[in-house]
């Protein structure tokens, strides 16, 4: 079966700068993965099932995000730009 890839940067979106350290986490329903951000913020899932999925994002300082639903087709890539909030509560 083909399948395809989701990739993407994660920022601050007070200053647009990259969060390193975030959790990123793609959920769908034949697969779920969690990876770290590089220290540029860059994230990659590869050889993911077709399908819808949601992306769920945390770093320490900054609110969650949650994105999707969003399409993984086979022999793609999906890409995400993600900012996050700082936290209110720092």
């Amino acid at each position: 079966m083909s399948t395809g890839n989701v990739e993407g940067r994660v920022t601050d979106l007070s200053n647009n700068s990259p969060i390193p350290g975030a959790e990123v986490e793609v959920k769908g329903d034949e697969k779920s993965e969690e990876k770290q951000v590089d220290e540029e913020g860059y994230f990659r899932f590869t050889d993911l099932p077709p399908g819808e999925y949601v992306l769920e994002v945390a770093a320490e300082g900054f609110e969650s995000g949650f994105f999707g639903p969003f399409p993984v087709l086979a022999d793609d890539t999906t890409r995400l730009p993600v900012a996050l909030a700082p936290d209110s509560e720092e």
